[in-house]
């Protein structure tokens, strides 16, 4: 029995032996994919892995034609035509955080002069920095960011403004401004009813400081219906009762104090008054109803 043992041993070292003698040799890019599979896993190794083939093809493709010349310009078309066969071919743009945006408005600013719509583009050639700048310039939106997600997808996420006020230009157009005195979109003023008006003013940014004194006060607020500039120096405040509060130049907090004080956030001054005349801090002139 112990002879045949030992034969039995020598025989399974042999068998080793050969079996690792024909190992299969694994090819360049076999090797390539299993090194980067180390270090990540999942989606992320696949395209690593795609990525590098595109670089590999893209050289490869450049000196079996013997093209060097425009270099740059040739292994960008090279690397998108590699990256489309290959499966990173942009198929999907979703979109995050939007409540007034369209997704036409989103598409049309993807948009590239030469390479058209997103959609079909090589994921690889989005310029994500490049698209964040371009959908910042919508009016309704206040911040962006963008992402490439592999294999297809271009992800925006965005931070809408919030409109504060309609205001009316010399043209007699409305449009819809946030509390930064922004342009957000020209708009029918029958759709924002509930939005106060600035009128009379040559820019927005004039009536930010005398807007956001008016949002720390919201009960006063809901009764203003117009702020109406004078000569962009100083404001008219016209209720929705057909009063009227003529307020001081500078900081309309004080007037808007005293306003509060005697009533015009309930409605009562407009029960017995035209106007009330706050342009001097020491005193009030009072405009009685007409009987």
């Amino acid at each position: 029995m112990p002879p045949v043992k030992g034969r039995s041993k020598a025989r399974g070292k042999t068998a080793n032996k050969k079996g690792r003698g024909r190992k299969k040799q694994l090819t360049m890019f076999e090797r390539l994919k299993t090194g980067l599979a180390e270090l990540g896993a999942g989606v992320l190794s696949v395209v690593a892995v795609g990525l590098a083939a595109i670089a590999v093809l893209a050289v490869v493709m450049l000196m079996a034609g013997g093209y060097f010349s425009n270099i740059g310009t040739r292994i960008d078309t090279l690397t998108g035509r590699a990256a489309k066969a290959m499966g990173f071919s942009v198929t999907r743009v979703s979109l995050y955080g939007s409540d007034q945006l369209s997704n036409r408005e989103i598409m049309l600013a993807l948009e590239d002069d030469e390479a058209g719509s997103v959609l079909g583009r090589s994921l690889l050639h989005v310029d994500a920095e490049d698209a964040r700048q371009k959908i910042e310039q919508l009016g309704w939106v206040q911040s962006a960011a963008v992402e490439r997600l592999w294999p297809n997808t271009v992800h925006i996420s965005v931070r809408e403004r919030r409109p504060a006020a309609l205001w009316q230009d010399g043209a007699g157009r409305y449009h819809l401004i946030d509390l930064s005195g922004t342009l957000i979109a020209e708009v029918p003023p029958v759709e924002h009813t509930d939005l106060m008006v600035v009128a009379g003013s040559s820019s927005p940014e004039t009536a930010i400081p005398l807007l956001t004194a008016l949002y720390e006060r919201p009960a006063l607020m809901s009764r203003v219906a117009v702020v109406m500039s004078v000569g962009d120096r100083r404001f008219d405040l016209r209720f929705r009762n057909d009063f009227t509060a003529r307020l001081p130049e500078g900081p309309a907090g004080p007037a808007l104090d005293r306003l509060e004080g005697l009533g015009a956030g309930t409605g009562k001054l407009s029960e017995t008054l035209d106007y009330i005349d706050l342009r001097d801090p020491e005193w009030a002139y009072l405009k009685p109803k007409s009987s």
